[in-house]
This record gives C-alpha cells, sequence and structure tokens, in this order.
C-alpha cells in the first residue's frame, strides 16, 4: 500500500481560531494508481505534526482490506504486507518529530484496523488472523519525508550538451549528497525543464523496516527506483512530475479542504455557531469547526462521519 500524506496551515489572514487541515492518501489495491483520501482538522498554528493520522491511516487500510475482500483476492493475500508512506510539509527541524510521533501512529493505524474487523467482522477477521491478536500481524513499513523547497541544483560536467538547455536529463537520483544525521537521504530529478532550472525533490528515509524489524524494507536503490516511478502516475500529468505522487496528491486534497474552510480562513466567517461554548471567535475549537455545517461537515450526511464529504465520495478520485 502506497500512502501521501499532507497539513495545511491557516494564514495570517485567517480567523484566530482557524483550524489546520490534514489528508491522508493511499491506494485501494495492490498496483492500483487510484489514490482515496482521509480527512480531518486539528488545532492551527501549533505543530505540523498530523495529529489523527492514525484514524486516517485506518481508514485507508480498511478501505484496502474491503475492497480485496469483495474481490475474491486470496486471503493470504488480503492484508497489505508493506506500508510505503510519503509525508509532504515537513521541515528539517521535524524529521525526528516525524519519527517520533507520526511513525508510531502509521504501526497504530494498522493495528486499529484490524481490531476494528475483529469487532464489527469478525468472520472475515478470522479468516485472516484465525485466533492470532491484531498486533500479531507484522508488515514492512517505509517513512519517506518528500521536500519541494530546498536551495540545491544539479547539472551536468559536459557543457557541449545540445540545444541551448543544460539541465540533465529526468530521471536522475542522486544518495547521500548531504547526509543528516541518523537519516538516508537522496535527491531525484523526475521532471524535465525546457526551460530554466530543474529542480529536484528530496527525499529523507525516516523509517525503512522489514515486517520482522530485522533489517531494510527496501533496498535504498530499489526505493529511489520506486519513488523515480511514482513521479510518472498522476493523472494530472503524462509526463513525470517534480515530486513523488503520493504526495503531490496529498497536497491536492489540502487544497480542496482550504475551499471548505475559507470562510475562516480569510476572516469573513460569521458567528455564532449552533454550540455554547463558541461565543466568540477566538474560542471556537476544531470539534466545533468539523461539526459546522456551513464549513467541514456536510449537513447530508447523517452519523458518524469526519470526512467533509459525502460517503459516495470514498471510492472516487475527486480531489483531481
Amino acid at each position: 500500500m502506497i500512502l501521501g500524506a499532507d497539513v495545511t496551515h491557516p494564514g495570517t489572514h485567517s480567523q484566530p481560531s482557524c483550524p489546520s487541515l490534514a489528508a491522508v492518501v493511499a491506494t485501494d489495491t495492490n498496483g492500483s494508481s487510484n489514490y482515496l483520501a482521509s480527512a480531518r482538522v486539528q488545532e492551527g498554528r501549533e505543530e505540523k505534526i498530523i495529529q489523527e493520522l492514525k484514524y486516517m491511516v485506518r481508514e485507508r487500510v480498511l478501505a484496502w482490506v474491503n475492497k480485496a475482500a469483495r474481490n475474491g483476492v486470496p486471503y493470504g493475500d488480503i492484508l497489505p504486507k508493506m506500508l510505503l508512506f510519503y509525508r509532504d510539509g515537513v521541515s528539517e527541524s521535524q524529521y525526528e518529530d516525524v519519527q517520533k510521533h507520526e511513525v508510531p501512529q502509521v504501526k497504530a493505524g494498522y493495528t486499529s484496523a484490524l481490531e476494528y474487523l475483529r469487532v464489527n467482522n469478525n468472520a472475515l477477521y478470522t479468516r485472516l488472523m484465525g485466533n492470532q491478536p491484531p498486533a500479531a500481524q507484522t508488515f514492512g513499513l517505509v517513512v519517506v519525508v518528500a521536500a519541494k523547497r530546498h536551495s540545491t541544483r544539479f547539472f551536468p560536467q559536459a557543457t557541449s550538451l545540445p540545444g541551448t538547455n543544460v539541465n540533465l536529463t529526468a530521471g536522475n537520483a542522486f544518495r547521500q549528497v548531504f547526509m543528516p544525521p541518523s537519516f538516508e537521504n537522496f535527491y531525484i530529478q523526475s521532471h524535465g525543464s525546457p526551460l530554466g532550472t530543474a529542480r529536484s525533490s528530496y527525499y529523507v528515509v525516516i523509517q525503512n523496516s522489514n515486517s520482522s524489524s530485522t533489517g531494510r524494507a527496501l533496498d535504498p536503490r530499489q526505493l529511489a527506483k520506486i519513488t523515480n516511478k511514482l513521479c510518472y502516475t498522476s493523472s494530472r500529468c503524462l509526463k513525470g512530475i517534480s515530486i513523488a505522487t503520493p504526495a503531490r496528491y496529498a497536497d491536492l486534497v489540502c487544497d480542496r479542504l482550504r475551499l471548505y474552510m475559507r470562510p475562516a480562513m480569510v476572516r469573513n466567517f460569521r458567528h455564532p455557531f449552533q454550540l455554547p461554548t463558541a461565543a466568540v471567535a477566538n474560542e471556537t475549537t476544531p470539534t466545533e469547526y468539523a461539526n459546522d455545517t456551513r464549513l467541514w461537515r456536510n449537513s447530508q450526511v447523517t452519523g458518524p462521519n469526519d470526512n467533509p464529504w459525502l460517503s459516495s465520495l470514498n471510492n472516487i478520485m475527486f480531489y483531481i
């Protein structure tokens, strides 16, 4: 399973209590380019760590399992054997925060999905796990931070290349160029630039462990190759894009979420909410924003649904 995650924050012209918006996208079958989305609101201007990542990962794992079961996939192949997680929107000073807070949430989300099946679909859970507890299921986990905003540029040594463009050709990868402590890293220039200077993307490997946690899930060269190939799977472009598609899709979902929250983002939202604790804008909590049908919660949705869209859109890449 391939996942992407991003979080967007309110700007200086937003309501003082405007929340941050987090999104996760993930494939729903093995080898699929169909990335389904989950979204949450969280405390704004506090931190860039995704606070409810566990529950969004659980949604994505359950979507994978349910589709595989419907399609008649053999029970031994239904559960994803590895999660490849691309995280966008993290600065260099927060790599350890991702390792400390988000990596455990991804693991907990996988286990929580199995716990949900044990409670709500015990027949399927028994076929998948037998009498074993959810925590007994092991899986590989690779967590990569993708960064677009950096000042590193690469150029060919030869200056006699045909034409006026002296950029490197698309698909070049550079490993361990500048090595931060404890983390592997690589650059990939995945797109061609006919004019101007091509800008590579910077990837930092936060976690790379196999199902037994005794070694790497992916060889560094293999990971760079997969990442480069993912740049050519975007539904918006027939060529390679500058960053891995899962991270780009998560960014697109965040753009859509900002439109949902636009009245609060541009300070023209008028209170009161129909809640007693929302007397003034400065006291409005993320939960109150999430429950407001004028912003996040769709008025046509009945029952529990943390995503701001109708359930009929759960299996559609509507954000494209």
